[in-house]
């Protein structure tokens, strides 16, 4: 269960990802209540990202509102903090499930990527 804390926080899921025996892949699934606290530390560890985005939302009645997309480049790692849309007015934010989530990788260990494939029809 130690592996499943960030920042003293629990979250949902942890997914380990690995090519030729060395891990090249995090990935954190968490409720989007605990997203500032995990945001905080990131930013306590790694300094401010590289780069920031948005996400909009927008729910069954109307209402819209946005979520934040961070991105840190530390050469060939990356990490890359989703707010998710469960921070949104009605949305349980103690819901892990396809809520906040934060990946970390490592481009040197990843197996390479495959070659666009060209359609066939």
């Amino acid at each position: 269960m130690q592996a499943r804390l960030v920042a003293g926080d629990p979250v949902g899921s942890v997914l380990y990802h690995f090519f030729n025996g060395k891990l090249y892949e995090i990935d954190l699934h968490f409720a989007a209540i605990r997203y500032r606290v995990i945001k905080a530390a990131f930013q306590d560890k790694y300094g401010p990202p590289s780069e920031q985005s948005e996400s909009q939302f927008q729910n069954g009645f109307g209402a819209s509102w946005t979520g934040e997309d961070l991105f840190w480049k530390l050469g060939t790692q990356s990490l890359f903090l989703y707010e998710g849309p469960k921070n949104g007015p009605g949305q349980d934010q103690f819901d892990e499930i396809a809520s906040s989530a934060a990946t970390f990788a490592d481009s040197a260990l990843a197996p390479a990527s495959a070659p666009a494939q060209k359609p066939d029809f």
